[in-house]
């Protein structure tokens, strides 16, 4: 259960803003004590800095040195206009690829069972055999509803 608000800070304060010595003192982990900080509203109090982004926590810490890539890397995205646009638009492919998509389905078991039968009665994979059943019924069901146009 989390403690009230003053006896965390008291722990705090009683530690000397040692995070490890306060969450001795309190019983309990660092990581729970991080956690009852952030939910308290004590970062600023407990001395956690609470500016997440990165770039200014690196820039402010002088034992942080950037690696090569991040220098390639802000190199590149400092380069102003006159280098040319970083990135650039590509046109849309004129044919869409059919790339496969990966669905679930949720069928009774007495159905499962009986594709799986007719899949390995054909020779064939369980999602080979539906896509087959699929396209022949999706096929089949286009020519019937442009038979019933035709004959309206």
């Amino acid at each position: 259960m989390r403690p009230d608000r003053g006896i965390v800070k008291k722990a705090i304060a009683d530690a000397g803003n040692n995070l490890s010595r306060a969450a001795a003192i309190l019983g309990c982990s660092r990581p729970t004590l991080y956690t009852w900080i952030y939910q308290l509203g004590l970062e600023r109090y407990a001395g956690i800095r609470i500016d997440s982004r990165d770039e200014l926590y690196r820039r402010d810490r002088k034992d942080i040195r950037p690696n090569h890539h991040e220098k390639k890397l802000n190199q590149v995205l400092n380069q102003g206009p006159a280098s040319g646009p970083i990135l650039r638009v590509v046109p849309p492919a004129t044919e869409t690829a059919d790339l496969p998509v990966q669905a679930g389905v949720k069928l009774p078991e007495s159905l499962w069972r009986r594709v799986k039968i007719e899949a390995i009665r054909e020779g064939l994979t369980v999602s080979e055999y539906v896509r087959r059943s699929l396209e022949g019924t999706l096929t089949g069901a286009g020519r019937r509803s442009k038979a019933k146009g035709d004959s309206e």
